[in-house]
C-alpha cells in the first residue's frame, strides 16, 4: 500500500471514531453535558464532514490518495514528464526568413542565407529569390543596416552576386552554388541577384 493510501484509510478511521464518541454523547475523549445542544451541532457538523470526505474518496480515489500523500505524508506528487519533441516535427516546421540561430548553417535547399556572425550562427536572414533593396525589398533584413554579413550559405543551384548598395550597384562578393563559408572580411552588402553564367567585375 502507497504512503498516499495508507493515509487516507487513517483519515476515514479517525473520522468513523468521531461519529463513533459523539453517539456515546463524547468529544473524542470529552464527556459532554446532557441535553447538549453542542451534542447536536457537533453530530451535524462531523456527519457532513464524513459525507463530503466519503463522497471524495470513492469518486476521486487516485487525487485523494495523492492529496494525503502530499500534505500529510510530505511527498512530492507525481508528475508527468513533459512531451519530447520528435525529429519529425522538428524538420517539418519552416524556418521564418528572419531568425536567430544557435546552430551553424542552417539554410533551406534552394535559399540563400546570411548570418552576422561566423559559421552561420546568431542573427540571420534568407532569400529564394533576387531582392533589389534588403531593408525594404521582398524580405526585410532589419539588422543589416547597422551589422555586415559575417558568414554566408548559397544553398541554390545559382550564382548569387552580393552589392554593397540597393538596386544591385557595386558588387562586392559572389558565392558559388552550395558553398557556405566565414568571411574573411565582413561584408557590407544591400541587394544580392542571380547572375549566371558569369559573376559581375568586382569594382
Amino acid at each position: 500500500m502507497s504512503a498516499g493510501w495508507f493515509w487516507t484509510l487513517i483519515v476515514v478511521l479517525l473520522l468513523l471514531w468521531v461519529v463513533a464518541s459523539l453517539k456515546q454523547e463524547r468529544f473524542i475523549f470529552v464527556a459532554l453535558p446532557e441535553p447538549s445542544n453542542l451534542m447536536l451541532v457537533l453530530k451535524g457538523l462531523a456527519l457532513l464532514v464524513v459525507v463530503v470526505a466519503g463522497f471524495f474518496i470513492v469518486t476521486q480515489p487516485v487525487r485523494s490518495a495523492a492529496w494525503m500523500n502530499e500534505y500529510i505524508f510530505g511527498a512530492e506528487p507525481e508528475r508527468d514528464p513533459p512531451p519530447s519533441l520528435s525529429s519529425t516535427s522538428l524538420s517539418s516546421t519552416t524556418p521564418p526568413t528572419t531568425t536567430d540561430s544557435n546552430t551553424d548553417w542552417q539554410c533551406s535547399n534552394g535559399y540563400l542565407c546570411v548570418w552576422n556572425q561566423p559559421e552561420g550562427l546568431g542573427k540571420g536572414c534568407r532569400w529564394d529569390k533576387d531582392d533589389p533593396d534588403w531593408l525594404s525589398g521582398s524580405v526585410t533584413c532589419s539588422w543589416i543596416g547597422d551589422e555586415p554579413v559575417k558568414s554566408v550559405f548559397n544553398n541554390s543551384s545559382d550564382t548569387i552576386a552580393f552589392y554593397r548598395d540597393a538596386n544591385f550597384q557595386d558588387p562586392v562578393r559572389c558565392v558559388e552554388p552550395n558553398e557556405h563559408y566565414t568571411l574573411e572580411e565582413a561584408m557590407y552588402a544591400l541587394s544580392q541577384r542571380s547572375t549566371d553564367p558569369t559573376c559581375p567585375e568586382m569594382g
